[in-house]
């Protein structure tokens, strides 16, 4: 306990240290996106748990208090370089960057329901250009309830404020500020290891812009999601599923109502756990997008996957690959686009306390019915990590971003280095 305690003060110390003078320089901001409000494509169940949402840090240590609640502590600090802050590929923009992301997680188990309580803080500060200077801010409260064996819910309910990283080619004085809040709940029904399982989900979302509001007021919005799925074992841990989900986004200006839409997807698949070094989920369907103005929009092929292979015990690689839509924020094509997506990681651990990461990711985002060219995107990075105790590491991450496109405006190249520094309970 002793030792917990050290950490825990440790912990607080170096959050206390860091982040109090950017909390006194402005009120805190963050993370909410319009993705936010839809419901997440995999499945909210965590197998191995039973987890809702109502996630704690895996292998994280906590402190539990004599009321016993368990808290979880840890800051982030990272200090490095990114020679394009605005993503230009003309007069670029470049500056050291202080990024400093502290969380605290409250969790407590009563009659065998959890409860958690989320803050987090994620700033980051350019010393030469304090302009761009972005930050977020979170806080969520999440309950998961046990019914019965079979039977179990979960209810959440989250506020952000944040900021958008200034767009070179649309002027602004400073960069967007935002705030939202979303409300989720899912419900499942089925017994581990039981041949079937059913889960719904619902979810609602909204956004709104707090300043340059000549551009931003059109992008405030509101999301109602549902989703539903069903899982039946086909052999041994593995699970077909059909899921179908409707998410509806409403414009709040009068001026965006042409960009009221409702996307549905439909899908089939598979989830399996194998073996110990083989996880996944893919699902293929179709989804559409259809604009209540009647403009164009989007009936086609869609897709979510999501695979892991542990060769050894202490080496992962990791596949994702999804293709879907989304509302772009340039207010002057309203319009969308089409988003494809491929990323492969690997994680390895050469001894107990020395780690590297290595990934590689190709994305294709087009704009259909506008006049904004395609964008081509290959990002690189390379990570190494020095675990000086469980709960500290040092490390340092270098991380290469190309995209290309017929329209200048679209294409840029990008390098960012960072050291960091992380402490945890």
């Amino acid at each position: 306990m002793r030792n917990n305690s050290n950490r825990l003060c440790l912990a607080t110390a170096i959050t206390v240290c860091f982040v109090a003078p950017a909390m006194a320089q402005a009120p805190a901001a963050g993370g909410v996106s319009y993705e936010l409000g839809k419901i997440e494509t995999n499945s909210l169940i965590n197998s191995a748990t039973g987890t809702l949402l109502s996630a704690i840090p895996q292998g994280a240590g906590g402190f539990k208090t004599e009321s016993g609640i368990t808290l979880y502590p840890s800051v982030a600090v990272g200090i490095g370089f990114n020679d394009n802050l605005n993503l230009t590929s003309a007069n670029k923009v470049s500056s050291n960057f202080v990024n400093i992301s502290p969380t605290l997680l409250a969790a407590m188990n009563y009659k065998g329901d959890r409860y958690t309580a989320l803050a987090s803080m994620d700033t980051v500060s350019y010393p030469s250009n304090s302009l761009d200077n972005t930050r977020a801010s979170a806080f969520k409260l999440a309950a998961d309830k046990y019914f019965s064996t079979r039977a179990r819910g979960g209810l959440s309910a989250e506020y952000n404020t944040g900021t958008s990283s200034r767009d070179a080619n649309v002027p602004s004085a400073e960069p967007d500020r935002y705030h939202g809040s979303a409300l989720n709940g899912t419900f499942a029904y089925g017994a581990a290891g039981a041949k079937g399982r059913l889960e719904a989900d619902a979810g609602l979302t909204n956004k709104t812009f707090d300043n340059n509001r000549a551009k931003t007021a059109l992008l405030d919005l509101d999301v109602t999601s549902v989703a539903g799925r069903a899982f039946v074992k086909v052999g041994g841990r593995t699970l077909g599923l059909v899921e179908v989900s409707n998410a509806k986004t409403n414009y709040v200006s009068a001026l965006s109502q042409n960009l009221n839409n409702t996307e549905r997807k439909y899908y089939l698949g598979l989830t399996w756990d194998a073996t110990a070094a083989t996880t996944g989920i893919v699902k293929v369907g179709r989804m559409t997008k259809d604009f209540d103005s009647g403009k164009q929009g989007y009936s086609g092929a869609s897709w979510d996957a999501s695979v892991r292979w542990l060769p050894r015990t202490y080496s992962a690689f990791t596949l994702q690959t999804s293709k879907n839509t989304a509302d772009t924020t340039d207010a002057a094509s309203f319009s969308y686009s089409l988003n494809t997506a491929t990323n492969l990681s690997w994680n390895h651990s050469w001894s107990s306390v020395i780690s590297t990461s290595a990934s590689v990711g190709v994305s294709n985002a087009t704009y259909p019915g506008t006049l904004k060219a395609d964008v081509n995107t290959n990002t690189y990075s390379l990570g190494a990590s020095y675990a000086f105790r469980r709960w500290l590491s040092l490390g340092v991450d270098f991380t290469n971003t190309d995209a290309t496109s017929s329209n200048p405006l679209s294409a840029y190249k990008k390098n960012v280095t960072m050291f960091t520094l992380n402490a945890s309970l």
